[in-house]
């Protein structure tokens, strides 16, 4: 049996307490994901989350990137690499194909059935066709993770690792994340006291990704019927973003739940950022103060800076018009500079053919003498 000791860095990577391995002792560096996760601790910034990620990066060692990232985002890692002369491995590479067939039921837990084919050319050349791979992780996310996975598999195979593709299918198919996108079984709500014949989702996403990523994955396993929420988390998480991810499109119930220790925040606060800036899209409209109807109030419009004329839309339209009638009244004017007169038995045209014009002709002073 293959026995790989994983070390997962807590806090960014560079400074983190588990980057004391050296290059002669690390296989190779996984960055899967840089998101707002520590964005305080790490500098305030996805680039410099980036650049404290980019730290597990060792001299000479492969490093698999997952992604998607943005283009600034992988450059970072990318030139990062190239002065620890690293081979970088993308899971977002273009000749890596992965998709999901379906959603299925095992025993009453859904799975996704996916394909992931890739052939990656370059310093290190990786190849594996995998069909039907029944992930227990759901969501696009875990499958973009399985690819990762599957990269570093196979990078573990160039550097002389004895890792088949049977043993790549095993991996993915067996991994279970207790707490990620975890359905219950009704034996297993029956031990927590729950009712059974509800379906039961557990997830510990707290940040505004893992939300979006939560609430597609309820949209793709029950995409029918009301959902009901119960969230706690710690006080300095992103705790109205959470909010507005998990409830775009859903037909959700509120709950809270007390965090513990110093950082837990109060159930009846978690209530409050859910509802706030109407992100409960049934909130009910508020009574009017005196007859008690529900309906809109009016809004006081705010009191309007004064402006220079001519940053209004009318005047700026109204000068337009004028120059565009003047340029018609010089061409019938040889005598002021412009083309000959009209031919013999043409009507002139004048500015007194336009009357809408007129007031704004007299109003900005300068349109009597051309169309004089």
């Amino acid at each position: 049996m293959l026995m790989l000791p994983l070390s997962k860095a807590g806090l960014g990577g560079a400074r983190d307490a588990t980057n004391v391995i050296r290059n002669s002792e690390l296989a190779a560096a996984v960055i899967t994901t840089v998101g707002k996760e520590h964005l305080a601790a790490l500098g305030g910034s996805l680039q410099s989350i980036a650049v404290a990620k980019s730290g597990i990066i060792k001299e000479g060692r492969p490093v698999v990137i997952g992604g998607p990232f943005s283009t600034d985002i992988e450059q970072i890692i990318r030139d990062r690499a190239f002065l620890t002369q690293s081979p970088v491995i993308s899971a977002c590479d273009t000749a890596i194909r992965s998709i999901t067939r379906c959603i299925g039921r095992d025993y009453a837990k859904p799975y996704q059935s996916c394909d992931i084919v890739m052939k990656i050319s370059g310093d290190m050349p990786l190849s594996v066709e995998l069909h039907d791979v029944k992930l227990q992780l759901l969501g696009d996310h875990q499958r973009q993770n399985a690819v990762t996975a599957s990269c570093t598999a196979l990078c573990l195979r160039e550097l002389g690792w004895n890792v088949s593709n049977a043993s790549i299918r095993a991996g993915l198919e067996k991994t279970q994340l207790p707490g990620r996108s975890q359905f219950l079984t009704q034996d297993e709500a029956s031990v927590l006291g729950l009712d059974g014949a509800s379906t039961i989702l557990i997830d510990g996403a707290h940040t505004e990704a893992s939300a979006k990523a939560l609430s597609d994955v309820i949209k793709t396993v029950e995409p029918e019927g009301p959902v009901a929420l119960i969230v706690g988390m710690a006080s300095d998480k992103e705790h109205l973003a959470f909010a507005a991810q998990i409830l775009s499109g859903q037909k959700a119930r509120r709950g809270a739940a007390d965090g513990d220790g110093d950082r837990g925040r109060d159930c009846s606060l978690h209530a409050g950022l859910i509802t706030e800036r109407h992100l409960d899209r049934r909130r009910s409209r508020p009574r009017h103060r005196v007859c008690g109807h529900r309906g809109h109030r009016r809004r006081r419009s705010p009191k309007r800076k004064y402006r220079p004329p001519d940053t209004h839309r009318w005047h700026r339209q109204a000068r337009a018009d004028v120059d565009r009638v003047r340029s018609r009244a010089v061409l019938l004017r040889p005598d002021e500079g412009g083309l000959p007169a009209a031919a013999p038995g043409r009507r002139r045209r004048r500015c007194s053919g336009w009357p809408h014009l007129r007031h704004r002709l007299h109003a900005y002073g300068r349109g009597g003498a051309a169309a004089a």
